[in-house]
């Protein structure tokens, strides 16, 4: 089945890591995935949703009245009304991530794939700073002074990183999404093999021969032993499958 492709504004996906609604509008964006041209879902039930998502009944009973108490969705005697894009996410602007889905995707990766818009929004952040503080932006002197002013504090701390690299971590990725260190651990997982973003440890070699020293962290990073070598982890450098 074809790919859809969503523009979501950043700042949407801002509200939905403050409030949690990474499940609500997974829901709302697989109904509207199937009723994209007519929004309203005739004589709805549980099951018959259940049925044309693949989502299970309880699901959808914990998350519809959210819609509906969003204002994302509204139940006239019996249909659902599905509301529109911009009603629902704002307008869209440059400032925007796109999301590829398809109709049959399940439940889980559609919310994998919204979270992955918040690690991208990080990631874009990031990448403005370096080239910013290395002048590789492509603005007018003006308007790099303007941004230079508002992001000096931001740019001074990145000043003594030993690189440009783009960095991030199970922790960094956590408080993005809205999950624990183990859940963030696994989602980077599933977006690696999705080819949705790729992760390279950053490993400095501090001893090539010592015995076994357990995992311990310090202001620069983990300590890490493997195979009597012991390495300084200082995170996780992050790239993008599509830029």
């Amino acid at each position: 089945m074809a790919t859809e492709y969503f523009s979501i504004p950043y700042e949407f996906t801002q509200h939905l890591e403050k409030e949690g609604g990474y499940e609500e509008f997974a829901v709302w964006l697989k109904l509207k995935i199937l009723y994209s041209n007519h929004t309203i879902i005739y004589n709805w039930t549980y099951p018959m949703l259940s049925t044309l998502t693949g989502i299970s009944v309880n699901t959808l009973k914990k998350y519809v009245p959210r819609l509906i108490e969003r204002g994302w969705a509204e139940d006239h005697s019996g249909h659902l009304l599905l509301k529109g894009w911009k009603k629902v996410c704002g307008s869209r602007t440059k400032n925007s991530g796109i999301i590829h889905v398809t109709k049959s995707m399940r439940f889980n990766e559609v919310k994998d794939r919204l979270r992955a818009l918040s690690i991208e929004r990080d990631y874009k952040a990031q990448k403005f700073i370096i080239g910013l503080r290395t002048g590789r932006l492509e603005a007018s002197t003006k308007q790099m002074v303007k941004w230079y002013k508002k992001y000096r504090d931001t740019i001074q701390k990145g000043e003594a990183k030993e690189s440009n690299l783009i960095l991030t971590s199970t922790r960094r990725i956590a408080a993005q999404t809205g999950l624990s260190q183990s859940g963030a651990y696994m989602l980077a997982r599933r977006l690696t093999k999705n080819k949705i973003i790729r992760l390279k440890p950053i490993l400095q070699l501090i001893d090539g021969d010592c015995n076994h020293v357990p995992m311990v962290e310090t202001e620069n990073g983990f300590l890490y032993w493997s195979d009597r070598r012991l390495y300084l982890n200082k995170g996780l450098s992050i790239s993008l499958f599509r830029q």
